[in-house]
């Protein structure tokens, strides 16, 4: 009598993390389902903000709340966005929330990208294969996720460019891709939020070893290339706001939390430094370490 071939544990596992893997990212995606419509009616009040700025862009008014023009919102992309689904979607309201589905969609795409890199980090097993997933369903589940997923915020999508941005700056082997790719994210990342300058600062630091890696016949191309894509989005937004409002910096930015004679510069200053040491300390050290021990980041970049 003919024996069946007896299967490999290996072989069983893996059918079972990835049965699993699938499972958590469905109930995932049916979570997101259902709280897209459970909060469907709702619009987070700085969401409006954003909203009150497109309807100005999309009128050709530039940036202006109530007819007046004023540097008021901290996420310029994030307005430009919405005004370019306007123009798909004629509804403001449906636009908005349209956008904001894309943006949940490409943010757990990064978290989930950059889940699956940690845990390609561990020896291959269940754990690992599951890992990503369970962090995206941790994600989304989590109430600080539920309250601005789908709230007309920018903050999810963010968080995915953020992921994505690390992933191509770390990725092994460097390629002139991944590089540029990097150094793009970097530079469009204050512009969706205005937190993102210190990852980008870190990120420039780390392009900067890693160009390093790269024969020296490509390196001053890829350093020039880089470099322009990391400060002209900023510089381009810069110019915009000295020409339309007189000034760089939103005037909302410390809005919150200074007086009308207070410097805004100041402030900003105080906040962020108590808000994010560890950030600001990364890129001192950073700073240092390139300084310091060039050879070594070329060793480790």
């Amino acid at each position: 009598m003919e024996q069946t071939p007896a299967i490999p544990q290996a072989q069983i596992r893996s059918s079972s993390s990835a049965l699993i893997t699938r499972i958590l990212l469905l109930i995932a995606v049916l979570w997101c389902l259902y709280w897209f419509v459970h909060a469907f009616q709702y619009w987070e009040d700085d969401a409006f903000i954003h909203l009150e700025f497109a309807r100005s862009v999309a009128a050709g008014k530039g940036f202006a709340f109530n007819g007046r023009v004023v540097a008021g919102d901290t996420a310029p992309l994030w307005v430009l966005l919405l005004a370019g689904a306007h123009m798909l979607i004629p509804d403001w309201l449906i636009a908005g929330k349209a956008l904001t589905v894309l943006a949940a969609a490409f943010g757990l795409a990064g978290i989930y990208a950059f889940a699956r890199r940690l845990a390609s980090q561990i020896q291959p097993g269940f754990e690992a294969a599951v890992f990503p997933a369970a962090i995206v369903l941790l994600i989304v589940v989590n109430p600080y996720t539920c309250y601005w997923m789908f709230s007309g915020m920018e903050s999810l999508a963010v968080s995915g460019l953020a992921c994505f941005a690390v992933l191509a700056a770390t990725h092994q082997p460097p390629s002139a891709k991944t590089f540029l790719t990097a150094c793009f994210l970097a530079g469009i990342g204050p512009l969706f939020r205005p937190e993102m300058f210190f990852l980008s600062a870190i990120l420039g630091l780390l392009l900067i070893a890693r160009l390093q890696s790269f024969d020296s016949g490509s390196r001053l191309g890829l350093f020039a290339g880089g470099l322009f894509l990391i400060t002209s989005p900023h510089a381009l937004c810069s110019m915009y706001s000295l020409h339309a409002f007189g000034h760089i910096l939103p005037n909302t930015n410390a809005a919150k939390r200074a007086s009308p004679g207070d410097s805004v510069v100041r402030h900003l200053l105080n906040i962020y430094s108590i808000g994010f040491p560890l950030v600001l300390g990364a890129v001192i050290v950073g700073v240092i370490f390139l300084i310091v021990r060039p050879s070594t980041a070329r060793r480790s970049a």
